[in-house]
């Protein structure tokens, strides 16, 4: 006899697994339970105070303005609760290594047409600066609706068309390209699309924060430079600190009735004649869902362990062993500070210092493949950074004592969690922090550590410790391959939600739509559970179907 009865169970209390239970829950009419194996509720939504009155965010920290874009139409009390989105100033930018000089793209809510931007590039190249502008008001014109509308709705059906490649081909024309750039790389379709080295190597740098492949894996290159580029110039933070989209969230869905239990590791979905009949933890209390269950964890997670006593077709648990996860490691260092960096670039545009996301890079394109090549060959140190910087204290103070500032730093010079042992990540933590100020040192005018008040060291061994970032460290849960995205993700015959045990729902960052602290794969997991059970929809938005 079980322990607890729910209607619905959601295990796993992600950004995904959080909207669905609101919306199961409201519009549902459900009673719905979360099951959570942290200590609070979010998932990637997180932040926490790593020095006294510092904030700094544990994983999603640049956040476009739709991630909550559903939930501000159907729970529009989500502002009011802490999700509040701040968009950056200056969007993303770059300093070279070579000479100090750099570009600055600034925000689409400052800059519509790109006609600032333009002026940036353009002392670079002219054409580039044209071509810049072109693509992001392609982006806007034709790609960003249809993104918006491929995210927020169950995926096509292989048999058909799909939007977005549809989408594509028709910004492609636009853009004077052709069908080849469909199977082109990154860096083939950057060299195509611009002449300037420096443009090329910013342009893959930026993208490459959201994409996080090689720059020379073919069939990238529009998701990278036609999708992830221009997006990120819409991109901004959030007030206090990502955890505050987890806070409000958890807010709404304690408010509809929800109930949750942290600390509860779930071992074990319950089956009965192939239907999902419940869960079983960790310490042994069984608890029924009466209607349904849904998994918002990693594949991998599902089917080799929750589920691992069920016939699921050989095929699908072939496919799912061997998903790509180990390309997206990363370090992600909190630094609390005195000052935010005066880069030596600002001689030539002052607007540099307020850059929401500033890559240090060289002018050559091909750092970023080299850099991948090592990753490959699994060696412990590369001689090479990558580094991005970013600090939101710039357009809220809130995350910071006053006069003080956060920093954050993105590398992707970084070997997977297991290339090391505890031992060496410890050495190898202190070894990036002493490159990551020499560098500052090394483009800014003030920077040393004695701007240092503490630092919080994330690497692909910390990432390693959250089951979904399994077994490598890999902070989207999934690569982000063109055949592990959209209605590919994790593998097409799941990409709907629907698992081959009935009653057994999943979502989660490896799931459609894709990882990033959106609340989309919880959106649309609804509309799967909507549709099998009839459920009440909430009110038709402009990206529905």
């Amino acid at each position: 006899m079980a322990d607890a009865t729910y209607d619905a169970i959601i295990i796993g209390g992600g950004s995904r697994g959080l909207a669905l239970g609101c919306y199961l829950l409201k519009y549902g009419g459900m009673k719905t339970a979360i099951f959570e194996q942290r200590h609070e509720l979010g998932g990637c939504w997180g932040s926490e105070e790593f020095v006294p009155g510092f904030v700094g965010n544990t994983h999603a920290t640049d956040i476009g303005s739709w991630y909550l874009l559903p939930m501000y139409e159907d729970f529009p009390e989500i502002k009011e609760l802490g999700g509040e989105w701040i968009p950056y100033n200056v969007a993303f930018g770059a300093v070279f290594r070579e000479d100090d000089s750099c570009i600055t793209v600034y925000h689409g809510h400052n800059d519509p047409y790109m006609e600032k931007t333009a002026n940036e590039i353009g002392r670079f190249s002219k054409k580039d600066a044209e071509t810049w502008a072109k693509i992001y008001r392609t982006y806007k014109d034709l790609i960003e609706p249809a993104a918006m509308k491929s995210i927020h709705n169950l995926p096509t059906p292989m048999d058909q068309p799909d939007l977005m490649e549809k989408t594509f081909m028709e910004a492609i024309s636009r853009l004077g390209g052709d069908p080849s750039w469909f199977v082109k790389s990154p860096i083939e379709l950057a060299r195509e699309l611009f002449e300037n080295d420096a443009v090329v190597s910013m342009a893959l740098r930026i993208s490459h924060s959201w994409a996080g492949c090689s720059p020379d894996l073919n069939a990238e290159g529009i998701f990278q430079l036609m999708l992830a580029l221009p997006s990120l110039a819409d991109y901004g933070c959030i007030k206090g600190g990502t955890h505050s989209f987890a806070h409000a969230t958890s807010k709404i869905f304690t408010r509809y009735g929800g109930l949750s239990s942290t600390m509860s590791e779930v071992d074990k979905i319950l089956v009965e004649n192939g239907r999902a009949k419940g869960i079983k933890l960790v310490d042994g209390t069984e608890v029924e869902g009466k209607l349904i269950i849904t998994a918002g964890i990693d594949p991998y997670t599902v089917f080799f362990r929750l589920l691992r006593d069920e016939n699921i077709a050989p095929k699908i648990k072939r496919k799912i062993q061997h998903l790509s996860r180990k390309h997206i490691t990363i370090t992600w260092y909190s630094w609390a500070v005195h000052e935010l960096p005066d880069y030596k670039a600002s001689s030539l545009c002052n607007d540099i210092n307020g850059s929401g996301w500033t890559a240090i890079i060289t002018k050559d394109p091909e750092e970023l493949v080299r850099t991948h090549a090592r990753k490959t060959l699994r060696e412990k140190y590369h001689p090479e950074n990558n580094l991005v910087v970013w600090a939101h204290t710039i357009v809220d103070p809130t995350q910071s004592p006053e006069g003080k500032h956060v920093l954050g730093t993105e590398d992707f010079a970084v070997p997977p969690a297991s290339v090391l042992d505890e031992k060496e990540w410890r050495e190898w933590k202190k070894d990036h922090a002493e490159r990551v100020i020499k560098l500052l040192e090394r483009h800014t005018n003030n920077y040393s550590w004695n701007q240092v008040i503490g630092y919080n060291p994330l690497t692909p061994f910390d990432a390693r410790n959250v089951t979904q970032t399994g077994p490598e460290g890999c902070w989207a849960t999934l690569d982000q391959l063109p055949s592990q995205t959209g209605r590919y993700r994790p593998i097409p015959e799941l990409a709907d939600h629907r698992n081959p045990i009935g009653n057994l729902y999943n979502t989660g960052a490896g799931w459609h739509p894709g990882s990033g602290g959106m609340v989309a794969g919880g959106y649309t997991c609804y509309k799967a559970i909507a549709e099998d059970f009839h459920l009440k929809s909430p009110k038709k938005k402009g990206f529905d179907l």
